[in-house]
């Protein structure tokens, strides 16, 4: 039997991209955690110029745009809810404007967490309960077990 690597589908390329920007994050916050260290025995350096709100909101930016791509790639409600849920929390974390729209902001993550725990769960439970569809992770139909990307 013959298996088909699948590293270059779209859709694992943006998962490789995902975890760039997490490492990219991490590394930023290290550097930016050094520098907070140096200061506290009197040493100045600057190794990044840029602001760290600017850096995160560039990274947040591209990470809902990966999102994005994401969500064109797989059409699930899953993938509409994380798209919003980036976006609301980029929006929270960046603009502190008033007390009130943190709390908008807040409500609203609430209110897509239980959308997806309640409502979108339940639809995939109900198509298992019948049998019809296609697995989302591998793309082979329930019902006869063929996968479109298997050659034959």
């Amino acid at each position: 039997m013959k298996r088909k690597f699948s590293f270059m589908r779209p859709r694992n390329i943006a998962n490789y991209f995902e975890v760039a920007f997490a490492v990219m994050i991490l590394i930023i916050v290290i550097i930016r955690a050094v520098e907070v260290f140096a200061l506290l025995f009197g040493y100045q350096i600057i190794i990044l110029k840029m602001g760290f709100e600017e850096i995160l909101s560039m990274a947040l930016t591209l990470i809902i745009g990966v999102e994005f791509t994401k969500m064109l790639f797989s059409h699930t409600p899953e993938s509409v809810i994380d798209v919003l849920l980036f976006a609301i929390a980029r929006q929270a974390v960046l603009y502190h404007e008033k007390p009130t729209d943190m709390l908008l902001g807040i409500v609203a993550i609430a209110g897509l967490f239980a959308v997806k725990k309640f409502l979108v769960i339940r639809n995939l439970e109900k198509t298992s309960v019948t049998g019809t569809g296609t697995d989302n992770e591998t793309g082979a139909d329930k019902n006869t077990g063929s996968n479109p990307d298997d050659e034959a």
